[in-house]
């Protein structure tokens, strides 16, 4: 009578003692065992000690720093447990120490020290283990392993049901209940049919055990796997067609977490074919190529097809990352989709994705890279040398998002430290751009800093460089002439050109005089002040071809001085009136690029000199395009253009010469598959030839949603 109801109770929590679905794992079987029975499986027991044989065999080999999880069930106290060995019973090469070993409540989690050379059974002894209190009864343990990162490699799997007594076996001899074969696939009859809309099927499942037989007393879970069709099917796998289509049911086991499938498809109305049995012939992975930087997540999507090129809609694809280490991933519970988030790496990785059963793979390829400058400020230039006959440097800043990406639109907030270095002019239409001045009596170091901040939530950053001057004042032999000088006296400027001018005074023996105000004038010619944060120095804007005068005075000592400013028409750029037509201009299309510019009057092109032409941010290239859809001014290319995907970039070879002055036209083809920004907006493309490498921004465009 005891074994029979040791038996029924056996069997009911097989089923559903975890509540739950036990996962599929390639652990081979997991068996626990208590050292001496009769005594470490009495209850209540305060010093327990188990034995636990792992099978990792068709599973991982494990390595250094791999770890294996065993969790015990609720009523176990681990806090004060104790790992003893790990031996190798038909595996080879494994072994762990009690160094690094955690345990605590329910889990203990031992890292492997030395590499296992091949797949087998281990026994790992622990002791210390507080059993349950109460009730006896029968108990299954839990077992995983993952690598040192946390990502699992088998499991979890749960251990043959093992007992925990009231009593110790003085009288009566222990009682195992049997290890009972747990269910490794279920097949599925008929597994292909056709039917009418209309019609019904009747399906059954057997499930099998590791070793091929049959298992019975099992429960089947029929359903129809959602967004494969329409089709109703009772819990006895009674299935009816409800509209035209393909419809794949799902008959789970349940308790085991093992699943198997059949296929349906209608008869009528075309264009759905008869449906026979299908054989992987391609996997293709979308994207199969794409650049990431550390941080960056992408969602990989995994389609197989026959030999007649349907899709076929399967859920039992098996993904591989090359090198693992390069990221950590997650693939969606219907398998189809690979989620992978990048490291710290650079190189290429490979992602894989074949149809388990099935000797086809397909591939994507991601380009790793570490930009070089992230969240911060470059600051250019970063070191500099001033002296009384230099005493002037322009700074220009350029800030960095976490991508690597150059930021644009954002205001820049400078500082000077000692603030008696000399004075920081900003540049009020360009805060990218600050003016320094020393002062003579500065001798030392000094750091001019900037801050901005972009996104949202907002993120602050920062950058610095570095001003140097040692040498002493010089101390004039006379008075100067004049005690009020402004530089620079006498430039050169064109239309439209902005210039800054500072003024000092000095005292009768040539010492600066601080703590003065200055007042700028323009007395001749046209232009415009901007003042700053200092009156010493202003910024003047030409605005005719007329020479001009600026006159500067300090009231309160009665000094006047002049700047003179003769003008100078600059010559024309060597490109010019760039303009860029996208078709169609709808955000994260295809399109086809005309690019037109003008060559300057001194700028001819030969045949083979080249035009780089650099996309903004969003757009997408694709790795080749044939010469055949490109031309320029009308004329195919005669070579393949180079792609550079990082920098967006296409190199073009001239098939024709340009003259001087010319006009040229390129265009790019819809099929040369360049893509348009996902997001909406007004962008700018840049264009350089081999005679002017200077990029030249063009005209804006618009995306339209």
């Amino acid at each position: 009578m005891k074994k029979i109801v040791l038996s029924v109770l056996v069997i009911l929590l097989a089923i559903g003692y975890f509540s739950g679905t036990v996962s599929a794992s390639n652990l081979y079987q997991v068996k626990v065992t208590p050292e001496v029975a009769g005594v470490d499986n009495l209850i209540n027991n305060m010093d327990a000690k188990w034995d636990i044989v792992i099978d990792n065999s068709g599973g991982n080999l494990l390595i250094s720093g791999d770890r294996i999880y065993i969790e015990f069930p609720s009523g176990f106290d681990l806090t004060y447990a104790r790992f003893v060995s790990l031996t190798p019973i038909t595996a080879s090469g494994i072994s762990a120490s009690g160094s690094g070993v955690v345990a605590s409540g329910t889990q203990m989690i031992i890292p492997i020290t030395s590499n296992q050379t091949s797949l087998g059974s281990l026994k790992i002894s622990i002791e210390g283990v507080h059993n349950p209190a109460t009730p006896s009864g029968t108990y299954m343990v839990r077992v995983w392993t993952t690598t040192s990162t946390g990502i699992t490699l088998d499991g979890p799997t749960y251990s043959n049901p093992f007992l925990v007594v009231s009593s110790s076996y003085s009288y009566n001899p222990p009682y195992y209940p049997p290890t009972y074969p747990y269910v490794s696939r279920v097949v599925i009859t008929p597994q292909y049919v056709n039917l009418s809309v209309g019609a019904s099927q009747l399906f059954t499942a057997q499930a099998y055990d590791s070793y091929g037989n049959p298992m019975y007393g099992v429960t089947y879970v029929w359903s129809v796997l959602p967004g494969t069709g329409n089709g109703t099917i009772t819990s006895n796998g009674y299935f009816t067609l409800i509209s035209p289509g393909t419809v794949t049911i799902k008959c789970e086991v349940l308790g085991y977490g093992i699943v198997g499938y059949a296929y349906v498809n209608s008869y009528y109305p075309y264009p759905y074919p008869p449906y026979y049995p299908y054989y992987v012939n391609k996997v293709e992975i979308s994207p199969s190529s794409v650049s990431m930087i550390p941080g960056d997540t992408q969602v990989f999507t995994a389609q197989a097809y026959d030999a007649y090129g349907y899709p076929l809609n399967v859920t039992n694809y098996v993904w591989t990352v090359t090198p693992v280490t390069a990221g950590t991933f997650y693939v969606s519970s219907d398998t189809k989709t690979l989620t992978f988030t990048l490291s710290p790496y650079s190189g290429v990785v490979t992602i894989s994705c074949r149809v388990d059963g099935s000797g086809i793979v397909g591939y994507a390829y991601i380009n790793a890279y570490t930009p070089s400058y992230t969240d911060t400020i470059v600051i250019t230039p970063h070191d500099v040398y001033v002296s009384p006959s230099n005493p002037y440097q322009t700074f220009v800043a350029q800030g960095y998002d976490s991508s690597g990406n150059p930021l644009t639109g954002v205001t820049y907030t400078w500082s000077l430290n000692p603030v008696s270095a000399g004075t920081l002019s900003v540049n009020p239409t360009d805060t990218s751009q600050a003016t320094f001045t020393l002062n003579p009596a500065f001798s030392g170091t000094a750091v001019v800093s900037c801050t901005t901040s972009y996104g949202t939530p907002s993120k602050t950053i920062y950058g610095s460089s570095y001003i140097h001057t040692s040498y002493s004042p010089p101390y004039p032999p006379y008075p100067p002439a004049s005690q009020l000088v402004i530089t620079p006296q006498t430039t050169t400027m064109s239309i439209g050109e902005t210039k800054s001018f500072a003024a000092q005074a000095y005292d009768s023996c040539g010492n600066p005089i601080y703590g003065v105000s200055y007042v700028w004038t323009v007395i001749s010619g046209n232009g415009y002040i901007t003042p700053t944060g200092s009156s010493k120095t202003i910024y003047f804007t030409l605005s005719s071809g007329t020479s001009a005068t600026l006159k500067c005075e300090v009231p309160s000592l009665g000094y006047v001085a002049y700047a003179y400013i003769n003008t100078y028409f600059p010559p024309s750029p060597p490109v010019s009136g760039v303009t860029v037509s996208p078709y169609p201009p709808k955000a994260g299309y295809v399109a086809s690029y005309f690019i037109s510019f003008n060559l300057s009057p001194s700028t001819s092109l030969s045949t083979g000199d080249w035009i780089m032409i650099t996309f903004p941010v969003g757009t997408s290239l694709p790795s080749v395009i044939s010469p055949s859809n490109v031309s320029i001014n009308s004329t195919p290319l005669t070579s393949y253009p180079i792609i550079y995907l990082s920098s967006r970039s296409i190199l073009l070879y001239t098939p024709i010469p340009i003259v001087s002055g010319g006009r040229v036209d390129i265009s790019f083809s819809y099929f040369c598959n360049i893509r348009n920004p996902s997001t909406p907006g007004t962008y700018t493309l840049s264009v350089s030839t081999s005679k002017s490498p200077t990029p030249v921004m063009s005209n804006p465009y618009t995306i339209n949603p």
